[in-house]
């Protein structure tokens, strides 16, 4: 494929949801759990696109088989999830007493420090987390975790590692526009929108920041209530008809959105920002 091939096809790609970004830089029903062959469906964010997958755009879950979705779904209400969960993780600890995997979507965005603190005692597999500018889309990443803290920060010095090479890339492929056409203002734009972004998410991970906001952990019902009465949990979703860790799919509620769940970005005026301070690291230009 050629260089004009790749820009059309970015292009088409990226223009759409890219307002949100560009804006960003000139400012400165009931619980339904589905069982599905389909690995992929909805949404993943890819920087300033906001590029959707089910789950995560760093994972990937074999579609070979039967994948359990664990979350809430794109649209659906937020407090009607959450009370749903803990009803039902009520219910399985009267009759459970059985390690069992659950998504814990927290209500701001935290730093390693209280991660640790809020899942002592809980086995933690999975941090979900994204620096939370005001108005900008940045992308949603999970950090697979074996042990707390030290698997969380060296994942976050990966992701910073990561944001540093995708701003190089945007970088050079902008500096590669250098006409006059709309098409190509209209495309180096957005990828010096891209390389600002991603700027700023990784000076904010190197410096640890407060971008956790959910996590996946393995513990008994009875724990998993106790977990779910500490004022910075906003849901606990037990799901014991998970067979593997692999086969499932993710989605957890983001602190910013009080009613529907949407992508990040969604769901906000121009004046408010989300829940949880910006990282100190980074101001948003």
């Amino acid at each position: 494929m050629g260089l004009g091939d790749l820009l059309r096809r970015i292009d088409r790609r990226l223009l759409p949801p890219v307002g949100r970004g560009i804006r960003w830089m000139q400012a400165g029903t009931g619980r339904r759990r589905v069982i599905t062959s389909t690995a992929l469906i909805g949404c993943a964010l890819l920087v300033v696109a906001a590029v959707w997958s089910t789950d995560q755009p760093t994972e990937h879950v074999d579609d070979s088989g039967p994948v359990v979705r664990v979350g809430v779904n794109d649209g659906e209400s937020i407090p009607e999830y959450a009370e749903d969960s803990r009803v039902e993780l009520a219910q399985l600890a009267e009759h459970s007493t059985s390690p069992t995997w659950a998504l814990v979507s927290l209500s701001a965005y935290l730093g390693p420090d209280a991660v640790g603190e809020i899942t002592k005692g809980h086995a933690v597999a999975r941090v979900y987390a994204r620096v939370p500018l005001p108005n900008a889309p940045t992308e949603i990443i999970s950090l697979d975790i074996a042990s707390m803290p030290g698997d969380l920060l060296a994942e976050m010095d990966r992701a910073a590692a990561s944001k540093d090479a995708d701003a190089a890339a945007y970088a050079g492929l902008a500096g590669k526009l250098t006409g006059d056409s709309e098409q190509e203002k209209r495309q180096r734009e957005i990828y010096l929108t891209a390389q600002a972004l991603a700027e700023d998410e990784a000076e904010a991970y190197r410096a640890h920041c407060e971008c956790a906001y959910a996590v996946v952990v393995r513990s008994t019902p009875q724990n998993l209530l106790e977990l779910s009465g500490l004022d910075l949990v906003r849901a606990v979703d037990a799901a014991p008809e998970m067979q593997s860790f692999d086969r499932a799919v993710f989605l957890p509620a983001l602190p910013e959105q009080p009613g529907m769940a949407g992508p990040p970005g969604s769901g906000l005026s121009e004046d408010d920002p989300p829940v949880g301070a910006a990282p100190a690291s980074k101001a948003p230009r």
